[in-house]
């Protein structure tokens, strides 16, 4: 697996709870535990987050006081 390309997800998403962690998606490469990305709810917030050869990479947005509103789309 590669994350040296350019890509998009795009996802709906609709939480009925916030919690510490949600996922929405995630892909790991089978033949190393040390890469993988994952897009996922993180108290309400969405996190992009990737590993690339065991060191972590997390984006998130800049305000952190921003989450997903509760049953909505």
């Amino acid at each position: 697996m590669s994350l040296g390309a350019n890509f998009t997800i795009e996802v709906w998403v609709k939480p009925l709870a916030h919690s510490a962690e949600q996922a929405i998606v995630s892909k790991k490469d089978p033949g190393d535990d040390d890469v993988s990305y994952s897009l996922l709810l993180r108290d309400g917030r969405p996190v992009f987050r990737a590993s690339l050869g065991g060191i972590e990479h997390v984006l998130a947005p800049g305000n952190i006081n921003f989450a997903l509103p509760l049953d909505q789309w």
